[in-house]
C-alpha cells in the first residue's frame, strides 16, 4: 500500500524559508534605515566676503637739523685788519677794547691764563671734556655778557627742531573665543559639519591676515633700522662738526695770541690776549653746549620717527586685523545660526 504524504511532509519547510528570506528583507530594510544623515554647511559660508588688499603708503623718515656753531664776523674782521697791518680801524679798536674791559670783570685765574696763554694751553683747553675752576666761571659769565661783546665771540645756532618728542603703542585684536555655545553642547556630527565648515571658511583669510602682518612687519622693519641709520649718520656729523669747530676756535684764539706775542705795544698785547681767551673759553663752552644738545636731539629725532613708524604700523595692523574680524564675524553670525539648527535637531546624533 503505497503512502500519501510526501507533499504534506515538505510545506512546513517551505514556510520556514519562505519565512527567513523575509527576515532577512526587513533586516536589510532596517540598515537602510541606519545610514548616518549627512550634514553640509559649506554653501553657507560662501559669502562671508574675503581680504582686501593691503596698501601700505611709505612714511618719508624725518631728518634732522643740527645748527651748529657760528664762528663770529665781527672777529674773523678784527683778524683781516690786523693782518693788513699799519694803523686799526676805530671799529677794530672798539672791538678790542670791548673785549678787555669784559676779561678785567673776569676772575684773576682767568687773568692769568691770558698773561700766561700759549697755543699749546689752547689746545689743552679745547681737549678738555668740560670747563672748570676759574674757566668755567669766566664761561658762565659769558653767558649773559652784554651783546657787544658777545658779538666778538662764536655763537650756537640751534635750530627750530631743537625740542621734544612723543611715542605711542599698539596692541592686537583677540581671536579667540570661536562662538558662544559651550563646547559641551556641541558634541556630534551635526556641530562638527558647523565647525569644520567654519574653520574651511576662515582658512584663506587668516591665511592672507597672517602674510599681510608678515608684510607689515618688514616694512617696520626697514623703517626702523631708516631710522637708526640716520641717527648714526646725524651722530658721525655731530662728531665731525665738533672737531671741525673746535680748529675753527683754535685757529682764531691763536692768532689773536700770535698778534699779541708781535706787537710792541704793550697794552695792545695784553688786549689781544684777553680777547684769545674770552674766544677760547666761550667758543669751547658753546661747542661742548651745542654737541650735548645736537646729540640729545638726534636720539630724540629717533623717538619721534619711530613714533610716527609704530603710528602708522599701529593703523596698518589694525586696518588689516579688523579687516580679518568683519569677516570673522559674518562666519560666527553663519556658524551660530548653523550651531542652532543642530541644537533645534538634537545635536544631529
Amino acid at each position: 500500500m503505497k503512502s500519501t504524504f510526501t507533499n504534506s511532509l515538505k510545506r512546513p519547510a517551505l514556510y520556514i524559508s519562505i519565512a527567513f528570506a523575509g527576515l532577512l528583507l526587513t533586516n536589510c530594510s532596517n540598515d537602510d534605515d541606519n545610514t548616518p544623515e549627512e550634514f553640509k554647511f559649506d554653501e553657507q559660508f560662501e559669502d562671508i566676503g574675503e581680504m582686501p588688499e593691503l596698501n601700505i603708503d611709505e612714511i618719508t623718515l624725518e631728518e634732522v637739523d643740527l645748527g651748529g656753531v657760528e664762528q663770529s664776523a665781527a672777529t674773523a674782521a678784527v683778524l683781516s685788519d690786523l693782518e693788513a697791518g699799519g694803523e686799526l680801524s676805530a671799529e677794530t679798536q672798539a672791538n678790542l677794547n670791548t673785549a678787555d674791559n669784559f676779561a678785567a670783570t673776569l676772575p684773576a685765574g682767568v687773568q692769568d691764563e691770558a698773561a700766561n696763554l700759549t697755543d699749546a694751553r689752547i689746545d689743552e683747553i679745547l681737549a678738555m671734556s668740560s670747563l672748570d675752576g676759574d674757566l668755567a666761571a669766566a664761561a658762565t659769565a659769558l653767558e649773559n655778557a652784554p651783546a657787544d661783546v658777545l658779538a666778538l665771540l662764536p655763537t650756537i645756532n640751534f635750530s627750530a627742531d631743537f625740542d621734544t618728542a612723543a611715542a605711542l603703542t599698539r596692541n592686537g585684536i583677540d581671536l579667540d573665543s570661536k562662538n558662544e555655545f559651550s563646547e559641551a553642547f556641541q558634541e556630534g556630527p551635526c556641530f562638527d559639519a558647523a565647525n569644520d565648515a567654519f574653520d574651511a571658511a576662515l582658512e584663506e583669510p587668516t591665511a592672507t591676515l597672517a602674510e599681510q602682518l608678515e608684510e607689515i612687519t618688514s616694512y617696520e622693519n626697514d623703517k626702523v633700522s631708516n631710522a637708526n641709520t640716520m641717527k648714526e649718520s646725524a651722530e658721525t656729523n655731530i662728531s665731525e662738526a665738533t672737531a671741525t669747530y673746535l680748529a675753527e676756535i683754535a685757529t682764531a684764539s691763536k692768532a689773536l695770541l700770535a698778534y699779541a706775542q708781535a706787537t710792541d705795544d704793550d697794552a695792545r698785547a695784553a688786549a689781544l690776549r684777553n680777547y684769545a681767551v674770552l674766544y677760547l673759553i666761550k667758543g669751547k663752552s658753546d661747542v661742548s653746549k651745542w654737541n650735548s644738545a645736537a646729540t640729545a636731539l638726534v636720539a630724540r629725532r629717533l623717538t619721534e620717527n619711530l613714533a610716527r613708524i609704530t603710528a602708522q604700523i599701529l593703523s596698518l595692523e589694525n586696518t588689516a586685523n579688523g579687516n580679518f574680524e568683519q569677516i570673522r564675524t559674518r562666519a560666527l553670525t553663519v556658524l551660530n545660526t548653523a550651531l542652532n539648527t543642530c541644537h533645534n535637531q538634537g545635536g544631529g546624533n
